[in-house]
């Protein structure tokens, strides 16, 4: 979503909780937490700049450049930065997400083509177990950059791995 669009939706319901405390007869304890909530939002400044809050950049302190597998990413805007990331690869699969990606060392750093593609070169990862021992396939997680911001990175995308790994 553009972040222009973001900025108006958050003005938005700021707007409308102001309106519902002042026209609306309701409980006095309601329009009071509303006060409170409408108050602490105001004063967080990534409600409005939403970009500079927490996110993954997964870069570990050593690349892993042993067995890389190459994997393709499409539909990428053209001529951008990409960064990419899995789960290590193991034997089995990993107990749990934590345990999967480690130190964050199967990542790559690349640039989209022309056409909006860009190769990877990751070890293969391997699934892990969620929630409840819920089994998540290999896949891949990447950002990239957004060509209308320079150094704003997309949400993160996930592509799952059919290929073989060696």
């Amino acid at each position: 979503m553009n972040v222009y669009i973001q900025l108006i939706i958050r003005i938005l319901v700021i707007y409308s909780a102001v309106n519902y405390i002042i026209y609306n007869n309701d409980n006095i304890i309601i329009k009071g937490v509303l006060t409170i909530a409408i108050i602490v939002t105001l004063l967080d400044r990534n409600y409005y700049l939403p970009f500079l809050e927490k996110c993954v950049i997964p870069i570990g302190n050593t690349k892993n450049i042993e067995n890389n597998i190459a994997i393709k990413i499409t539909n990428l805007p053209p001529n951008t930065n990409v960064i990419a990331w899995s789960a290590e690869k193991s034997d089995t699969i990993h107990p749990d997400p934590y345990i999967a990606y480690g130190n964050y060392n199967n990542y790559d750093i690349t640039k989209s083509n022309e056409n909006g593609e860009a190769t990877v070169m990751l070890s293969c990862p391997t699934e892990y177990l969620v929630r409840n021992d819920q089994k998540i396939n290999k896949h891949i997680h990447y950002r990239y950059e957004l060509p209308e911001y320079k150094a704003l990175f997309s949400e993160v995308k996930t592509q799952f791995i059919e290929q073989e790994c060696p």
